[in-house]
């Protein structure tokens, strides 16, 4: 059996995923396919239930602390590069402390933005989408 491998009994095979996951999350999950989540959106309420007024964005952290960053580039006339940066707070709760939507379309421009975000919030890691037409 190849490393990484496993037999259909193993719930971490392919085959027991495809038997209990739903359609929509096998397919980003298992197979990291696009699908349109339109059909569960978050409603605004949900959205404003779980917010906490009394807490703002920040403008830096300093070392010791650290955070993570996630990019999620936009391509095309109506889709916007965003970057946010989170970390956990004295209570172990996530807090986001920096957002941005790029209305700059020049990605060599938008990625020496983020690059100075990254350095200025102390970033331990940061993850992305592969973006349409990559820049290489």
């Amino acid at each position: 059996m190849c490393v990484g491998c496993h037999s259909i009994e193993d719930p971490d095979s392919i085959e027991a995923k495809r038997m209990r996951y739903s359609q929509t999350r096998f397919l980003n999950e298992v197979l990291g396919l696009f699908y349109r989540g339109l059909a569960k959106p978050l409603l605004t309420e949900d959205l404003l239930a779980c917010r906490d007024f009394s807490l703002g964005l920040v403008q830096g952290l300093q070392p010791p602390y650290a955070s993570y960053a996630g990019i999620d580039w936009g391509g095309g006339q109506f889709a916007f590069t965003v970057l946010w940066i989170m970390a956990k707070d004295e209570l172990d709760r996530w807090r986001l402390l920096y957002v941005k939507k790029f209305n700059e379309r020049d990605p060599m421009k938008q990625i020496q933005i983020i690059g100075n975000c990254l350095n200025l919030f102390n970033v331990k890691q940061a993850i992305a989408d592969i973006v349409y037409g990559a820049v290489t």
